[in-house]
């Protein structure tokens, strides 16, 4: 203030000596004290390479159904497990066991939720049947689609799990359930011939001429499945 000649309340800092910027004011004037202890080395080197953060993405499996009642309801609940199938092989190396959650999500969804078709001998099939309800082509498109989406991301997590009894009998169990469900799709020509039905029409055995109905043969699948261990109660009802 005093160089300044300036009041204590001015807002203006006081300017610097004509004798410090000339540096005439000897060493003592500009000297600093307590920066003895500040490295005098470049520590540029020293800071490393930059980890960027990862981007975290949930995963929200609470978002499943409790229950399936119509078929639209099946189509958005299988839309919806093969995003979180995506979510979860994108982010296995985020997300700890994500091979054992995705493969617990396809065993709930086979069992638990989509209901199994009834056989096609069955006495009721056409009134009961839940697979034979009302449904547009663009349904049973998107339905298969995704079913052989999810069946992908079950091939692939298979082979990720360690084999083991209780896993080889959910494996059998929700792969045979697969199968169920599409042939039970694949039957269904309801788009016409000129709109994707004429593979149904064939494979159900409903197409114009001599022709008779497609089968799958499950082979010793009865005789494998007798020794498996079914550790869930709804694996062992399917």
């Amino acid at each position: 203030v005093d160089l300044a000649d300036r009041g204590a309340c001015s807002v203006q800092p006081p300017s610097c000596p004509a004798e410090l910027m000339n540096g005439t004011c000897g060493s003592s004037g500009g000297s600093f004290g307590n920066f003895d202890r500040i490295l005098r080395r470049d520590v540029e080197e020293l800071k490393g390479d930059v980890d960027p953060p990862s981007i975290s993405v949930s995963v929200p499996t609470s978002e499943m159904p409790l229950s399936i009642t119509t078929l639209q309801e099946a189509s958005s609940c299988c839309r919806l497990t093969a995003t979180l199938l995506t979510l979860l092989a994108n982010r296995q190396e985020q997300v700890p066991q994500s091979a054992l959650a995705q493969f617990s999500l396809i065993v709930r969804l086979f069992t638990q939720l989509l209901p199994m078709p009834l056989p096609l001998d069955h006495p009721r099939k056409r009134r009961q049947c839940f697979w034979l309800g009302e449904m547009q082509e663009e349904a049973k498109t998107d339905l298969m689609r995704h079913i052989h989406i999810i069946a992908r991301h079950f091939s692939a997590v298979c082979f990720a799990l360690r084999a083991s009894r209780d896993t080889d009998g959910a494996r059998v169990v929700v792969s045979a359930a697969m199968v169920a469900v599409m042939d039970a799709l694949l039957r269904r020509p309801l788009g016409g011939r000129l709109r994707g039905g004429l593979a149904s029409l064939h494979y159900s055995g409903e197409a114009d001429g001599p022709t008779l109905p497609f089968g799958l043969d499950p082979g010793n699948f009865q005789e494998v499945s007798a020794t498996l261990l079914l550790v869930e109660p709804s694996v062992q009802v399917l």
